[in-house]
């Protein structure tokens, strides 16, 4: 049937992937206990990914990419997107309260406003999750996860300067199958989790069922009362009809619904400094893992401190016209929000947030792409997006004041893009893609009454270019040369209603690299890049007409960014392998001498501990935030048969240098480490137990930071957590 062969990539029914960015444990498409022993030899198994829109060798796409299959992820220790860190070299994961803030490579964005898209795009299945709240995703049924690196501004253009993030999902298949999972660790962290698909008429259609439920008791500590604080409640369920009528035409209905109320979020002053010192009753946490906030009430009590909801469907379908194929992706989300935070990270009444948010996105994008060999390959789509997000409201709320911000984003987003790879000579090729990308942003809201009236508006235009070279010096090596353009639009920030609004970033990059498997067992990538970042979009602090304090985004910096990345797996037998990545960071601002930061209030000349003032200094020089200069990961997979049984065990250590959260560096993460590991007993008839444990060092670190006039705020990461799984794979 042609029609399922050459549409497969856009079902993500890749037959091969594997680890860290070169390759890692074989995982046949769809099955999520991939055995190991049963491969026939020690060999390094072959990535095909679609980082280019097509099937194809990782070692053919020229650029930096990462992959991991969801057994994978699972063996290393990996079941958030925040813990991707870990496994990809370049890639910095970060929390600021309930934000998901990824950095690639030193680009990153803070902006958590309605409408203000990550710099680093989040795709799952396909379809574009804009929503920096709502990406603290559960994904109980990973197939495999592609990060890819530097701009993507000609196929996976939408805001994508640093890079993009392509999460595949399991789809149905024509065979009975599924898997149950449950787990209980510390916490008492318990979770249920599972993925079944069932064929309804063969060859034509079936249908795919996946759904996980956590509930935990959380590692914070209320400093007030001593009882335990956070933890989560989450529920996601997501459904899948794959309808294959006729050779020719493939489509894939999808929908999901999740709701997540996570906690863990809370904060402590970091060294104490938050303007409640002083003031009666206020408790200071001192100890890692304690916070004190003011205590919830009525309707917000029964909310949650962070409440997250969303409701996504979409239909995907390919035609096979002979010569190309023709793909449709049409997809409608809805996001809820509903949180507090603290602008003092103490129990006192200085500044609290409230927000009530909601977005709602339609995307569509039509795909038509080359088939068959030859030496010219090609891709050509449109893109269209229609996004509104807001306030509804942000209340802000001190003991003199209450303001309550109701405002509005919509955005209208067209592109037109294409990409043309060309066999100039049996080991030479060349690729050259545009994008041609507009959109017109519109600010609407009030302050306090309630209404959305229209404040202003803003259109941005850009072309995206990307030009490649590839060399094939041997069947098993390749060279490549990448220049590449990002791009990520203005805007307007939805908290302040500033109607002059700011403008897009942009960002020149250029790379080479080597991709090599010179034996059988072993493969090795490198890649080293130069970026040329300007008219950087930052943040800076802003006091509203009623006293109250936001944020607000500026464009206030260029910077040069380079580094170098490795990444090697090594089989030398059957039943061990061993991966690691290496990354050398060099991320500076090489223009930024206004740049406004928080600086500890001062009283006589000595710091006071009691909030910050704001404070312009000459940044430039110094590092760009969540940006280490090293990381490090190694980690080694043992799988053992007994007879028809297998044992197994799979331990991954992470080495990251110090980094900054602030323009002045002054508030810093430490160098730490951690180190995760798993052993497994594995049955011939599907049934699995596990132990487990991730950061077993018990490290202290932090997964982010807030710095405001109130004080500085520091977000923990999880302490050491273990527990036992059971897993029944049919």
């Amino acid at each position: 049937m042609k029609m399922k062969r050459s549409f497969a990539h856009f079902m993500g029914n890749a037959a091969v992937i594997c680890g860290a960015m070169a390759c890692g444990t074989v995982a046949a498409a769809q099955d999520a206990t991939p055995s190991i022993a049963d491969q026939n030899s020690a060999d390094v198994a072959e990535i095909i990914v679609s980082a280019q829109r097509r099937d194809e060798r990782a070692r053919d796409v020229p650029i930096s990419l990462t992959v991991q299959s969801g057994a994978d992820l699972e063996a290393k220790g990996v079941t958030q997107l925040r813990e991707l860190e870990t496994v990809t070299p370049g890639l910095s994961t970060a929390r600021n309260g309930n934000n998901f803030q990824p950095a690639i490579r030193g680009v990153t964005s803070v902006d958590s406003n309605p409408g203000n898209d990550s710099n680093i795009s989040l795709y799952i299945d396909g379809v574009y999750r804009p929503n920096a709240t709502a990406n603290f995703i559960d994904l109980p049924d990973v197939d495999r996860v592609e990060v890819l690196k530097g701009p993507q501004g000609t196929l996976f253009g939408r805001n994508a300067t640093g890079g993009a993030i392509r999460i595949q999902t399991r789809r149905p298949t024509y065979d009975l199958t599924g898997d149950v999972v449950a787990s209980y660790g510390r916490f008492d962290d318990k979770m249920v989790r599972g993925f079944v698909s069932v064929p309804i008429a063969d060859q034509v259609a079936a249908l795919s069922l996946s759904g996980l439920y956590q509930k935990s008791d959380g590692y914070l500590r209320d400093a007030i009362t001593g009882a335990r604080f956070g933890g989560v409640d989450a529920k996601l369920v997501r459904a899948k009809l794959l309808l294959e009528p006729t050779d020719t035409l493939t489509l894939l209905i999808s929908g999901e619904y999740s709701d997540r109320k996570d906690d863990n979020a809370g904060s402590q002053p970091l060294n104490g400094n938050t303007a409640g010192r002083g003031l009666p009753g206020v408790e200071i946490p001192a100890t890692p893992y304690a916070i004190a906030n003011n205590r919830l009430t009525g309707t917000q009590q029964d909310l949650g401190g962070i409440h997250n909801k969303s409701a996504i469907v979409s239909a995907e379908a390919g035609l096979d016209l002979g010569f190309a194929t023709l793909t449709s992706l049409t997809s409608y989300s809805h996001y809820n929000l509903y949180s507090q935070s603290e602008a003092d990270f103490t129990n006192a009444p200085v500044s609290i947030f409230y927000t009530t948010s909601f977005q709602r996105t339609f995307n569509q994008e039509l795909n038509l792409s080359s088939n068959g060999g030859g030496p010219l390959k090609w891709v050509a789509g449109l893109f269209y997006y229609d996004d509104s997000a807001r306030y509804d409201p942000l209340a802000v709320i001190s003991p003199t004041s209450a303001t309550n911000i109701y405002g509005k984003q919509d955005t209208k987003a067209y592109a037109a893009f294409g990409e043309v790879t060309y066999t100039l000579a049996p080991r030479l090729t060349m690729i050259a893609g545009l994008r041609y990308s507009h959109e017109k942003r519109t600010l609407y809201g009030t302050f306090n009454t309630g209404t959305f009236p229209e404040l202003a508006d803003r259109s941005f235009d850009s072309f995206t270019p990307r030009i490649s070279a590839r060399y094939e010096v041997t069947n098993d090596t390749n060279v490549y040369a990448t220049y590449s353009k990002g791009f990520k639009s203005g805007g307007f920030t939805v908290s302040s209603l500033a109607t002059a609004g700011f403008a897009p970033e942009k960002l020149d990059a250029y790379e080479v690299g080597i991709k090599s498997a010179p034996s059988r067992s072993f493969s090795v990538n490198a890649a080293g890049y130069y970026y040329k970042y300007s008219n950087q979009q930052v943040q800076a602090a802003v006091t509203l007409p009623n006293g109250a304090i936001v944020g607000q985004t500026i464009n206030a910096a260029s910077s040069n960014i380079y580094g170098i990345e490795l990444d090697a797996v090594a089989r030398p037998s059957r039943e061990l392998t061993i991966s690691g990545t290496f990354s050398w960071l060099h991320a500076r601002f090489d223009d930024f001498r206004n740049a406004i930061v928080q600086q500890p209030r001062r009283v006589g000349g000595v710091i006071a501990n009691n909030g910050n003032v704001q404070t312009v200094i000459n940044a430039s020089g110094n590092p760009l935030i969540r940006s280490p200069d090293f990381t490090v990961s190694a980690t080694v997979d043992y799988v053992k048969p007994i007879g028809t049984d297998e044992v197994g065990v799979s331990a991954t250590v992470y080495m990251s240098d110090k980094f900054s959260y602030t323009f002045d560096n002054r508030v810093r993460q430490p160098s730490y480490q951690t180190v995760n590991a798993r052993a497994f007993w594995r049955s011939a008839n599907g049934l699995e137990l596990a132990v487990w444990g991730k950061n077993l060092t018990d490290t202290l670190y932090y997964q982010g930071a807030s710095v405001l006039p109130g004080g500085d705020g520091i977000f923990f990461a999880p302490p050491r957590t273990y527990g036992v799984e059971a897993r029944f794979h049919f």
